[in-house]
């Protein structure tokens, strides 16, 4: 029985073994046959567009795709064609773009402007399909691209794609932001895309909003609060920020201060703040972002108290210093095609007594209502 079992194992691994081999040496094939090929059938595709022959282009087109699926060209091809030949082409748009093959597309078109386009071609030959830069197919469809805006009737999505195919990305990209073509698949997919490449980058924030303490009746009033912060990219669920806010003191009070040997009856103009701030996204959608936040820094509060020392020849301020701590919850909502707006909530805790030559006494706690704009 051992004996048995040893076999049937033995013929299993091997029966596998020999499967794997077939499919990366099929593999193998496909990719040589492909290289070989594609040449030969873009010349024959390009002759077959110029003279009009649709129905030999179609099938050029689908003997082509079985050689070499996920293909720029054969993509574009195929859907000029089906648009030449009034077929719904929704579903191969939505798969061109869902694809990146949009991209491949720019790339072929800025690479192909290129004095140096024959040594670009050469290097990369796979990521263009086999099919050099400047081929004729290349021209033929930008052709009948244009053809297709000057006779046909099409649709907003259909519109777009020739004016992409016809080699006018520039024409395409200040279309595409147009109003009238809201609602179009490939407006919607490009502002989406531009959203997630904003994602995927550091930001900066501009905060504007109030700064009041729990007990006002202790030095400060409510304050105007304003400031800006270097923010990590949102695709990440714990984000980070570096800030530097500010705040001008115009509902204040006189406080004593002691410097210069003396208690200083002073008046601040102005409070600062610098640290980093920490969150966790707890929530998101495409119209939400829900952001918990914590942050430490230090803050200075100005008293318009300095001293110049003759021998290091420095001016040197009096100031009272502290941390700077906070909690709060921030909520951003997605703006334009790459921008966000959003409120933030925080409540504040600064230690006053820290600084030994601040004789009032402050409120250690306070909260803040801000408005800010992601960029």
């Amino acid at each position: 029985m051992k004996y048995i079992l040893f076999i049937l194992s033995f013929f299993c691994f091997n029966l596998i073994h020999a499967g794997n081999l077939i499919e990366s040496s099929r593999g193998n094939v496909d990719s040589i046959l492909c290289d070989s090929l594609s040449k030969q059938k873009a010349d024959i595709l390009a002759r077959q567009i110029i003279e009009k022959d649709y129905s030999a282009a179609g099938m050029t087109i689908d003997e082509w795709k079985q050689l070499c699926p996920n293909s720029e060209i054969i993509a574009r091809s195929e859907i000029i064609y089906n648009l030449i030949a009034d077929r719904n082409v929704d579903q191969l748009i939505e798969n061109y773009f869902g694809d990146d093959l949009h991209f491949v597309y720019k790339n072929r078109m800025e690479n192909a402007a290129a004095d140096e386009y024959q040594y670009i071609s050469r290097d990369y030959r796979t990521y263009y399909n086999y099919v050099p830069l400047r081929h004729q197919l290349d021209s033929a469809l930008m052709l009948a691209a244009k053809e297709l805006l000057i006779k046909k009737k099409l649709n907003n999505d259909e519109k777009l794609i020739c004016i992409l195919f016809s080699g006018e990305v520039n024409s395409f990209e200040k279309e595409n932001k147009k109003s009238n073509y809201r609602g179009s698949f490939i407006q919607e997919f490009s502002n989406n895309d531009r959203r997630y490449f904003s994602r995927e980058n550091f930001s900066g924030h501009f905060y504007v909003g109030s700064y009041t303490p729990f007990n006002e009746s202790k030095g400060f009033g409510t304050n105007p609060y304003f400031g800006i912060s270097f923010a990590s990219p949102l695709k990440y669920k714990i984000q980070g920020e570096i800030y530097m806010k500010f705040r001008l003191n115009i509902n204040d009070e006189n406080f004593d201060y002691y410097a210069l040997g003396i208690i200083n009856d002073v008046n601040s103009k102005l409070g600062f703040s610098i640290g980093l701030a920490g969150g966790y996204k707890i929530f998101e959608n495409e119209n939400l972002i829900i952001i918990p936040k914590i942050a430490l820094g230090y803050e200075s509060i100005s008293t318009g108290l300095r001293e110049y020392d003759e021998e290091s020849e420095e001016t040197f301020f009096h100031n009272v210093e502290t941390l700077h701590s906070s909690i709060g919850l921030s909520v951003l909502k997605p703006i334009f095609r790459r921008n966000y707006i959003g409120m933030e909530v925080n409540y504040h805790y600064c230690p006053y007594g820290f600084d030994d030559d601040l004789i009032s006494k402050f409120d250690n706690s306070a909260y803040s209502f801000e408005i800010f704009f992601r960029f």
